[in-house]
């Protein structure tokens, strides 16, 4: 569940800074190839990092609970002398702190502050790129059929992948082998994307516990994206409706159903 939030946080650490990732639908190959990393920050025997796709480097963590404390240690590892080149080690009192936490770690790894998000980052590069005199319009089509849309997308927090089909349908696959059915259109320059059922627990494990997931289901909005499709119709950029929940002595106490927050998806092969 955490590496949804701490992969999100990667994604925006590689837009301000300029750096390429391998994105999470590659995980399986890398941990078949690098083996596992043991106490002293060392990679078991496994293939040479070093034809990891030229990457770098190699992002690391663990998750421990002990006596009901959350203790996350993170680690960025050499592809090419298996050292470590940095380390973060963080602990949370809660499980929700600790997800809340993530983001923040994983900053802290690259000894940075968190000063914008993913897509403000992704808006500050492409307004560089752009001359002034050229409207924002230019970045992304005006009416995007939805035969643009069709394919497969890597999802945001709490979604490992979507399949958006010709038929206007589509299907989220969450963590935990379950799904959520979609539906999406096209309305003018956007592309909106609808949950089409009805609230459940299953839609929110990949981002609370079971106790949290039975409460929010009674309290929350249908989740709704809303986005704009990029030129080269390889990303959708936009906002996510959703519901922020307040946690208590694991209790939902408070629920906002107007809260939105950025998200984009990207185009899988």
């Amino acid at each position: 569940m955490l590496e949804n939030r701490l992969t999100t946080a990667l994604v925006g650490i590689a837009e301000s800074q300029g750096y390429s990732i391998i994105i999470p639908r590659n995980r399986d190959l890398i941990r078949n190839q690098i083996g596992s990393v043991n106490s002293a920050g060392q990679l078991q025997t496994g293939a040479g990092l070093a034809e990891l796709v030229a990457a770098h480097g190699v992002v690391a963590g663990e998750i421990h609970v002990i006596e009901e404390q959350y203790f996350l240690d993170l680690q960025v590892i050499s592809t090419t002398s298996s050292d470590t080149l940095f380390a973060y080690s963080a602990e949370f009192e809660t499980y929700l702190a600790a997800l809340d936490g993530g983001r923040n770690a994983m900053y802290a790894l690259f000894d940075l502050e968190i000063r914008e998000t993913y897509e403000s980052s992704i808006a500050e590069r492409e307004s560089d790129a752009v001359p002034t005199d050229h409207s924002q319009d230019t970045l992304f089509y005006e009416d995007p059929s939805a035969s643009l849309v069709v394919g497969r997308w890597s999802g945001d927090v709490g979604i490992d992948h979507v399949e958006l089909f010709p038929d206007g349908q589509g299907v989220a696959r969450i963590p935990g082998g379950h799904t959520m059915r979609l539906r999406f259109e096209t309305q003018e320059d956007q592309v909106v994307v609808f949950q089409d059922e009805p609230n459940a627990p299953k839609l929110y494990l990949g981002s609370f516990p079971y106790n949290l997931a039975v409460q929010i289901v009674e309290l929350a909005r249908p989740m709704r994206w809303i986005f704009r499709l990029s030129r080269d119709g390889m990303q959708l950029i936009g906002n996510k409706e959703t519901t922020s929940v307040r946690v208590e002595r694991s209790q939902i106490v408070g629920a906002d159903n107007s809260y939105s927050r950025p998200a984009a998806w990207e185009r899988l092969p």
